[in-house]
């Protein structure tokens, strides 16, 4: 009993104590934490406020950060600290920080008086992810690329940015700017929705690129995670000379010692007779540039465009086509020129009947084991239109024509075809081939094989080719042989109008493939060759402008896909 009442007593004298003592009243202040706002591209802008402070001024201020949001929580005092000025009394303190890009980082403010430190309760977060990044497929045409990208790590509008674009390399699987074989775009206009398009261009065919997109903000440079491999194969350059006046309806021929010769054209599309070119030209391949050869033939009645051409040994060879305009009167004089001596000689007797062996315009024909084999085609007889195809074999070793296997026949919308008109005709080693062209003006797609005679009673064969041309038929196309493969294009229909578009038929599977488009626009009645692992293809028109038709005279040459 006497313990309580000593413990009564002692409490009693401990609290009178208390009230007899001057002690100060001690500061519970506190601090908020307001979230971090993104001012540009990875600068952060901290802010908090110090409440309750009773007119004490603070020791210190500022922010704590880490990398982990356990470490904020549990050991802030242990952390790296931001220090900020202090307010005079109860206010704001703040102060910037530049996170950097993929970071993630976590904060907490806090303010000290006298030894006592007092951590905003919550902790917020910031983060910069990629501040660009690439987006999209790219799209390769011819020997350009556009390639895109986005700006992702600000809500801001970058005015603030310095540049932005893509960097790009055939050399460094990882360009950057600076580096001696990169090249940079630098991009000015801007999308609503951050995204924006570089255009590399002035490409190497056959040859792969890589690409970053990029972000400069002041000194800071910024660089997507991801990179483009961007893909150039084939395409078309213009070649600096054109052909030496505007022509349509010609033929080019490649010859035995690796030259060119082109003629056999007009320089007017709807002109009268004397408007077909009697001029023959060289191609040097040097330096891609056309010389005068001996013309064709001082008489008018020799005549002619759309004529069949074709070269074996020292020899070229030149038979059928057509000598007005429209193309009423056809022809079937047989001529030859020597190659080294530059001189026609005069027309050869073809000891075959009118009758048989009959004039055309618009054959298809092509030279396979060291002779010429040429057919179909169309000619008027009594103003009717009458397509053909007859086909027929020229040794020149015995100076004989002979008849071989006729074109098949086809079916096309039910009606039954007889002939074609202004197909082509190419060979591999082994076989020709015919395709294309169009009867009574409706374009065809189908191709044939045609394989040779093996002795004088055999006529030789045609298989149809079983892959069909994946592209729409065509009029007044052009081909070329390159190896093994054959490309054929261009041209018109009645439905697509002028086309553009180009494939590649590889001979020694019969397989087709869609390659880039023939970069002067849509154009018919062109010609084409191939010399040296290139194609070359130019003049002729485009078709059915609301404008007068412009001819042109412009090549250009064609670069294959070699990887």
């Amino acid at each position: 009993m006497k313990y309580t009442l000593f413990a009564i007593i002692l409490a009693s004298s401990f609290c009178w104590g208390c009230r007899d003592t001057d002690l100060k009243e001690l500061s519970f202040f506190r601090v908020e934490f307001s979230p971090p706002e993104m001012l540009e591209l990875g600068q952060l802008h901290l802010m908090a406020f110090v409440i309750d402070l009773n007119g004490e001024k603070l020791e210190s201020c500022g922010f704590v950060w880490s990398g982990h949001s356990d470490s904020v929580q549990i050991h802030p005092t242990a952390l790296r600290k931001i220090a900020a000025i202090p307010p005079e009394s109860a206010g704001a303190f703040d102060e910037y920080f530049n996170i950097t890009e993929g970071q993630t980082l976590y904060f907490r403010a806090f303010a000290q008086l006298g030894e006592r430190i007092v951590f905003s309760p919550n902790v917020e977060t910031a983060s910069l992810g990629q501040v660009v990044e690439i987006i999209g497929k790219h799209v390769v045409e011819n020997n350009t690329a556009r390639v895109f990208g986005r700006l992702t790590g600000s809500d801001i509008i970058p005015q603030n940015l310095t540049a932005y674009g893509h960097v790009y390399s055939s050399q460094t699987a990882l360009p950057a700017i600076g580096l001696p074989d990169c090249d940079t775009t630098l991009v000015k206009q801007f999308d609503s929705n951050k995204g924006f398009e570089s255009r590399l261009s002035n490409l190497n065919f056959n040859t792969i690129y890589y690409a970053r997109a990029y972000a400069i903000d002041g000194g800071r440079l910024f660089y997507s995670q991801q990179v483009d491999t961007v893909i150039v194969q084939d395409g078309w350059i213009q070649i600096s000379q054109g052909f030496p006046t505007d022509f349509i309806d010609g033929t080019a021929v490649l010859t035995s010692y690796g030259t060119i010769f082109a003629g056999f054209g007009i320089n007017n599309i709807d002109g009268p007779a004397n408007d077909i070119l009697e001029e023959f030209w060289q191609f040097n391949p040097v330096n891609e540039t056309w010389t005068t050869a001996k013309a064709f033939s001082n008489s008018p009645a020799d005549k002619r465009t759309n004529a069949s051409v074709f070269s074996i040994a020292d020899t070229i060879y030149v038979i059928f086509g057509h000598q007005n305009n429209p193309d009423t009167r056809m022809v079937r004089g047989f001529w030859k020129y020597s190659i080294s001596s530059n001189t026609w000689g005069s027309e050869v007797t073809i000891p075959i009947s009118q009758n048989q062996f009959t004039s055309r315009s618009g054959a298809a024909g092509f030279v396979l084991n060291g002779k010429i084999y040429v057919g179909a085609g169309h000619k008027y007889e009594n103003s009717n239109l009458r397509y053909l195809n007859d086909f027929w074999e020229y040794n020149p070793q015995t100076g004989i024509w002979r008849r071989v296997k006729s074109l098949p026949l086809n079916t096309l919308n039910g009606v039954s075809m007889a002939g074609r008109y202004e197909a082509v005709g190419f060979a591999s080693q082994t076989n020709g081939y015919v395709g294309g062209g169009e009867f009574f003006g409706v374009p065809t797609t189908d191709f044939w094989r045609f394989t040779p005679p093996t002795s004088p009673q055999d006529s030789g064969t045609w298989t149809l080719v079983t892959n069909s041309f994946p592209g729409v038929g065509r009029i007044d196309g052009i081909s070329f042989t390159i190896g093994d493969k054959a490309y054929y294009g261009c041209g018109w229909n009645i439905y697509e109008r002028g086309l553009s578009d180009f494939y590649e038929f590889d001979m020694t599977t019969e397989s087709w493939t869609k390659r880039t488009a023939f970069q002067g626009g849509n154009r018919i009645r062109m010609f084409g060759f191939a010399l040296n692992g290139n194609g070359f293809a130019g003049t002729g028109y485009e078709n059915f402008g609301l404008e007068p038709p412009v001819l042109y005279k412009d090549i250009w040459r064609y670069i294959p896909k070699t990887q």
